[in-house]
């Protein structure tokens, strides 16, 4: 059968099409969901580490990152101050794309803050 026909088949039951295609997507959001929040626990237990030294750890890793980035859109600032017509699209173009990173990385850093006291109450001192 072609997937024409099987599309035209199955559209003859629009409300179970509908409710089968809305009930996809919910798995898929659930899954998604399950994964995400279960991928920091499965990395601290292949690490042998603490909850309490992964948000940490993630911590640290993030302000060091937005330090970085933070330099490299002064410095590209200072260029495009400098820069010629020509090249000042091009400094443009670098100094958006580092704003979008130093962003995600802010909100990263924000969130990993914001969970830091809950793991430090709630969660237990080990890995298992």
């Amino acid at each position: 059968m072609s997937f024409g026909r099987i599309m035209r088949m199955a559209l003859r039951y629009k409300l179970t099409f509908g409710a089968s295609v809305v009930s996809a997507l919910i798995v898929a959001v659930l899954w998604g969901a399950n994964i995400g929040a279960l991928y920091p626990v499965v990395e601290v237990v292949f690490q042998n580490q603490t909850m309490q030294q992964w948000v940490d750890k993630k911590i640290e890793v993030s302000r060091s990152s937005i330090a970085k980035k933070t330099a490299e859109f002064n410095r590209l600032n200072r260029r495009q101050a400098l820069a010629a017509e020509k090249d000042n699209r091009r400094l443009q173009a670098e100094i958006a794309e580092i704003e979008g990173k130093l962003a995600v990385e802010t909100k990263s850093l924000e969130g990993y803050e914001l969970a830091k006291p809950y793991v430090d109450r709630y969660i237990p001192n080990d890995p298992f």
